[in-house]
């Protein structure tokens, strides 16, 4: 038989909400039997003079989730729920079934079965579990319409740690069972503490989309017209909480996936408390509230209340509303209209509409991006995603290139069994300890790889190189590159577990290092397409060439020196993704050689080896040729000073050889004749050069050998700076790379070893 006693209301309902939200199972025993309990996992929270003891034992994970679910209807409003998980329900004369979680209310009856795992399982089947429900729904559901008739009854399937198969999903799609993975409960979680019971209008919009309200009025006084080149529109007003029923929010959230694409933020609550307060203090929104009606391509029912018009934009008649849950789609005044949720004022007030029909999901969110745009601004992240579905379709591949980008992104965020589920920024999501690797910070660097095919220009699609994954179709190439990417980032998970867990508390699951790590994979992929004599990857097996170097990447991660790891947790600006991904690039190759590429080589030679003997030795030779120019030609001009130097270039000279002479003569150094030339550098140089007219009518001819035979006066101060900048860094003892070396050889090579 049922045991209808566990199905309650009211006071009874409140009580075992309080019931449900304790994490722990309390028990009151004596002192001494506590021993026995500890042992079965039981803590001890209290102590009394009685000599009894009260215990604690944190419920199973299967309850805690079972509760959590259950919290979310109770807070969403339903009036009648199941106190304990031991409600049974009679579906036959001799079967009962227990059912997790039933809510009912005036309307509905839903009913949950509950799973969840203590650990991660992507591999489980629900086969048995989903197959059941057909066999005993319809005698649950006319068992439990007995005591509570006229409802909609809805069969949901809510899990916990468990990656849902593709087989899975299409049994729920077949037998009619909302599917409520992780992502949708947390999404409902977060939604019913910012707007209440007004949650369960979006829920039940998201799980009766297309069914029909009963007893709710359709029609209503409005306005036909037409707006811009031809749009037909309907204006109207309407009582909140009929448009409540009829209203769906495509909010940018995993729960809405299905339904892309979504373009609305999640409701923010600071912002919801603040209408709410002024509605119910009696204020009022002049604008209209903008939506499109989901009329499945019909035209609606419009009766005119007169067969001549005003003018030829519009007329006023009779509309008639669908009467179906999910049929309006808000597209701007979502705060507007859930403040009168759970408000006094549901009922007796009306608020202006402007509703268009059957409008693409395309327009509509191209409508909400043009209203957006001069009012609260859209964050860069969220602009992300939305630009996922706008250059999806775009004219240009070059923006479809960039949507598979943003796409990789979101969905190496969202997918359940990827090593960077809920790490990355997407959306509306807010970042944390855990979820702080950006969408863009990602993008750009996939910006980088040669994943994807390379384009003439944002105008032009010819191709100018093709990419290693390009499918020159959106889906194809996604289909190809998310699951490689996946299996990669886990290969390199597994081999650094535990600095990888620790997020922006550690170096490898922050921007720099993912970052990184992405273009390091496409590097390895270019290396073993090249070893196969490839130029583009064709199928998914392709994964296995690259496991043995993706592993090494996992070892030289969980082994980096304390410089890199330094580097690449304080790199900032637009240079940090090069100087994290060079760093890890060379600590890869010195433990794998294996790894290397010749951009790779040209950087550790240009950029890494040290060339500051030569340097120092050219520069000097370079400084003693510039100095006998100079002085060949002030030879004969005892006033050089005076004549050819600026003031300043002059005093210190002057004052220079000065102190050097009287320490001379005051240690008595002999022998050693101080001229003014001994303090003429690269500096004083490019002052006496610059001076006056000397460029023009002594030194353009001297130096124009070095600018490709064409004098250049600010080319020639600049590079003697230069030179002068890096002989002092040589003097330093510090590295000089050698592009730095190859900067000074050309002009000592110019000017040392050319015939002026």
């Amino acid at each position: 038989m049922t045991n209808w006693e566990y199905l309650v209301s009211g006071d009874e309902l409140k009580e075992a909400a309080k019931e449900r939200k304790n994490k722990t199972i309390k028990n009151k025993v004596d002192r001494d039997s506590v021993e026995n309990y500890l042992q079965d996992g039981w803590f001890i929270t209290k102590e009394y003079k009685n000599g009894k003891v009260l215990i604690e034992k944190n419920k199973p994970i299967g309850d805690l989730f079972e509760n959590e679910v259950w919290n979310i209807f109770y807070r969403m409003g339903f009036t009648t729920l199941n106190s304990t998980n031991d409600f049974k329900v009679q579906f036959s004369k001799r079967q009962s079934k227990q059912v997790d979680i039933v809510a009912i209310d005036d309307e509905v009856c839903l009913l949950i079965e509950c799973k969840c795992s203590d650990t991660y399982d992507k591999n489980h089947i629900f086969d048995k579990d989903l197959k059941e429900i057909p066999t005993i729904r319809d005698g649950i559901i006319q068992e439990i319409s007995s005591k509570y008739p006229g409802r909609k009854f809805k069969y949901i399937f809510a899990t916990k740690n468990y990656s849902i198969g593709n087989a899975d999903r299409i049994r729920m799609e077949e037998f009619d069972i909302s599917n409520f993975e992780m992502d949708v409960v947390d999404y409902y979680d977060k939604l019913v503490n910012y707007i209440g019971p007004a949650a369960k209008y979006q829920l039940l919009g998201n799980i009766f989309a297309g069914k029909t309200i009963e007893n709710m009025e359709s029609m209503v006084p409005a306005i036909e017209g037409i707006m811009g080149g031809g749009l037909k529109y309907y204006s109207f007003s309407i009582e909140p909480e009929r448009l409540l029923k009829l209203a769906y929010i495509l909010h940018r959230d995993n729960a809405n996936e299905t339904l892309m694409p979504t373009y609305q933020r999640l409701i923010t609550k600071d912002r919801l408390t603040k209408v709410k307060q002024f509605v119910d203090n009696g204020g009022y929104f002049p604008n209209s509230i903008i939506i499109s009606i989901d009329n499945k391509g019909a035209d609606l029912l419009f009766e005119p209340l007169t067969d001549e018009n005003i003018n030829k934009f519009s007329r006023a008649g009779i509309l008639h509303l669908p009467k179906t849950y999910s049929s309006a789609f808000v597209i701007d005044g979502q705060h507007r209209l859930y403040g009168y949720s759970d408000s006094t004022h549901g009922k007796d007030n009306a608020i202006p509409v402007v509703a268009f029909v059957d409008m693409d999901k395309y327009e509509q969110l191209k409508m909400f991006m043009d209203i957006n745009e001069n009012q609260k601004a859209v964050n860069k992240t969220l602009r992300n995603s939305l630009n996922i579905n706008i250059f999806w379709n775009s004219e240009s591949y070059l923006e479809r290139s960039k949507a598979v980008m943003l796409a990789l992104c979101e969905r190496l965020g969202t997918t359940q069994n990827s090593p960077l589920y809920d790490r990355i920024v997407t959306g509306t999501n807010s970042s944390t300890n855990r979820r702080c690797i950006t969408s863009e910070s990602l993008r750009l660097a996939l910006e980088k790889t040669s994943f994807f095919n390379k384009y003439k220009s944002k105008i032009n699609n010819e191709v100018v190189k093709y990419g290693t994954f390009d499918k020159l179709d959106n889906k194809k190439t996604l289909d190809l590159l998310l699951p490689f990417l996946i299996k990669s980032l886990r290969t390199i998970e597994e081999n650094c577990l535990e600095e990888w867990d620790k997020g922006n508390q550690g170096y490898i699951a922050i921007n720099n290092c993912m970052s990184a790590i992405i273009r390091i994979i496409d590097d390895i992929v270019n290396i073993k397409l090249t070893e196969k004599g490839l130029e583009v990857v064709n199928d998914r097996s392709f994964y296995k060439e690259c496991e043995e170097l993706l592993t090494c990447l996992g070892v030289t991660l969980n082994n980096l020196s304390d410089e890199a790891i330094h580097e690449i947790k304080t790199a900032k600006g637009a240079a940090a993704e090069n100087i994290s991904r060079r760093k890890l690039q060379v600590e890869f190759h010195n433990r794998y050689p294996e790894y290397t590429t010749q951009d790779l080589e040209e950087y550790i030679e240009y950029y890494l080896e040290d060339f500051s003997e030569e340097a120092l030795y050219e520069a000097k030779e370079l400084e003693t040729k510039i100095i006998e120019i100079l002085k060949q030609k002030f030879m004969g001009e005892p006033n050089w000073l005076n004549k050819y130097v600026p003031e300043s270039t002059k005093n210190s000279v002057i004052a220079n050889t000065a102190i050097a002479k009287n320490n001379n003569s005051i240690l008595g150094v002999e022998g050693k004749n101080v001229t003014e030339w001994d303090f003429i550098s690269y500096k004083e140089v490019s002052d006496i050069i610059s001076y006056g007219s000397n460029w023009s009518t002594m030194f353009q001819e001297e130096f124009k050998i070095i600018e490709d035979g064409k004098p250049n006066k600010k080319k020639t101060v600049e590079w003697l700076k230069h030179v002068g900048d890096l002989k002092r860094k040589a003097e330093a003892k510090a590295k000089i790379t050698k592009l730095d070396y190859e900067f000074i050889n050309e002009y000592y090579t110019a000017l040392c070893k050319t015939s002026l």
